[in-house]
């Protein structure tokens, strides 16, 4: 009698096709990964987009650029507000904006408001790189945090004892001695800006602290000495530590949260004062990105 053969796999069969499945899925999934980072990656440049829009319509506004942070003596050991407070109605949250009292700090609570709390503690995609795993944390009292900080040049001297530098003055005729574009107090006009505004950085990356503790939204974190925001809202691409500059990051390190990186391959991306933005290499020359985060070094520079 004549056994007649059921349809299915023989058990060599399904291995050979489940090894075939493994091997595409292998190959398909760095694809994948590739194609999904380049979509954050392109998010993360619309973000400095639109910042560059808030940045430009506020400069439209008032003729300058916002100050990287203020600073007032009334408040001790209180945060600041940052630029990225002032630009949020030029970039879209007006709302959020019109909640703030800009006569009281954004923190401690102490010397807050409870509306001016709710909006530090806002986590904004605007201020966030996808690309990040930092990008929608909190900090342990619940303020939000931002990879993008402004560049305050060459040297930032935010940590010095006794504190005798210019981001400490408390009023409007502070000395405008800083090279970049976002320091204490002044916003600087475009007209200041002489190297050029399309080689002329204005906003860069630099993800928050794993501990979420550098990095805060809308103003400075640290509490002592001088509070310029250098960490929190401003970045110099050299600092008084000889740790700045823009190279891969050591994630277990503090130094990370000294100098310009980023969660994408190869590189960080950056806003330029023309509104334009690119990526800019680990391998650029120091003396390079030092010259583009200057606004009036005189130095002839091409943007790598």
């Amino acid at each position: 009698m004549k056994r007649l053969r059921t349809p299915g796999f023989t058990l060599v069969e399904l291995l050979v096709v489940i090894a075939i499945i493994g091997i595409l899925v292998a190959l398909l999934l760095p694809a994948v990964q590739h194609a999904r980072e380049a979509a954050r990656r392109m998010q993360c440049n619309n973000n400095l987009h639109q910042i560059g829009v808030g940045l430009h319509n506020y400069h439209d506004t008032f003729k300058t650029f916002p100050p990287g942070v203020t600073h007032s003596n009334w408040v001790p050991g209180s945060s600041f507000w940052s630029w990225r407070a002032f630009i949020l109605p030029y970039a879209g949250f007006g709302t959020l904006h019109d909640q703030v009292d800009f006569d009281f700090a954004a923190w401690p609570p102490s010397w807050s408001t409870p509306a001016n709390l709710v909006v530090t503690g806002t986590d904004l995609s605007l201020y966030n790189c996808p690309s990040s795993p930092r990008g929608d944390q909190l900090s342990p009292i619940g303020y939000a945090t931002s990879e993008y900080l402004g560049s305050s040049g060459h040297f930032a001297l935010t940590v010095t004892s006794p504190v005798t530098d210019q981001f400490c003055a408390t009023d409007a005729s502070i000395p405008r001695t800083n090279t970049g574009i976002f320091f204490g107090n002044v916003g600087v006009r475009m007209a200041e800006i002489v190297d050029g505004t399309s080689s002329t950085i204005a906003v860069g990356e630099r993800p928050a602290s794993a501990d979420a503790q550098w990095g805060w939204f809308c103003g400075p974190g640290a509490t002592n000495g001088c509070p310029s925001g250098t960490g929190d809202v401003t970045l110099a691409s050299a600092n008084v530590f000889g740790t700045g500059g823009l190279y891969s990051p050591d994630l277990n390190s503090p130094i990370s949260n000294t100098h310009w990186w980023s969660f994408h391959d190869g590189g960080a991306l950056f806003l330029f004062a023309d509104g334009h933005t690119q990526i800019l290499p680990y391998t650029i020359d120091h003396n390079i990105l030092i010259a583009l985060s200057t606004r009036a070094g005189g130095e002839v520079v091409e943007v790598p």
